[in-house]
């Protein structure tokens, strides 16, 4: 019985790949990237996210169209297994000097990554949506995106994540 489990070590920044999912077609969103460490400069212990932008310049064009096809060959794999995914499909990629490397999967929207993302859908939301849940998405016309950068920054008590005061109020924002 014991287990070894040899992992590659993966070195380059993360992106975030978001797609709606109708359980056949994917439409992937700009890509985001979001900072795990708590404090300035890259340092101090990891986090869920303390914050995200978008689109992120970190991804070439040949990368993006690589993570895309990733996603897309996500979906029709689950279709064909007969397990169709419809909703928002989440892809963590390492960009590696060999190219983008999957690193996760997750069934929902990311965040802080989506605060990021979403604001600059220009196409409806919820018209997305609904094509999602009822099988249409590739009968829309292609998702429009603006052609800006949005930002998202998590405010969080002192100690966090570890150890830390709750219900502090927010001051000094006016």
């Amino acid at each position: 019985g014991d287990v070894v489990v040899v992992e590659e070590q993966m070195e380059g920044p993360e992106i975030s790949l978001l797609a709606f999912c109708d359980g056949e077609a994917c439409a992937c969103m700009p890509p985001a990237q979001d900072h795990k460490r708590a404090w300035d400069g890259d340092r101090g212990p990891n986090t869920g996210g303390m914050g995200a932008y978008a689109p992120s310049p970190q991804i070439s064009a040949a990368e993006l169209a690589t993570a895309e096809e990733m996603m897309r060959a996500a979906v029709r794999g689950l279709q064909e297994e007969g397990r169709p995914f419809v909703g928002c499909l989440y892809g963590g990629f390492m960009l590696t000097a060999d190219g983008p490397k999957l690193l996760e999967f997750n069934a929902r929207f990311g965040d802080p990554e989506t605060q990021a993302v979403l604001p600059l859908l220009e196409s409806d939301c919820f018209e997305v949506m609904r094509a999602c849940a009822t099988g249409r998405l590739a009968a829309l016309p292609p998702l429009r995106w603006a052609d800006a950068v949005a930002a998202t920054v998590v405010v969080a008590a002192g100690g966090y994540p570890k150890k830390y005061a709750k219900g502090l109020p927010v001051a000094g924002v006016d």
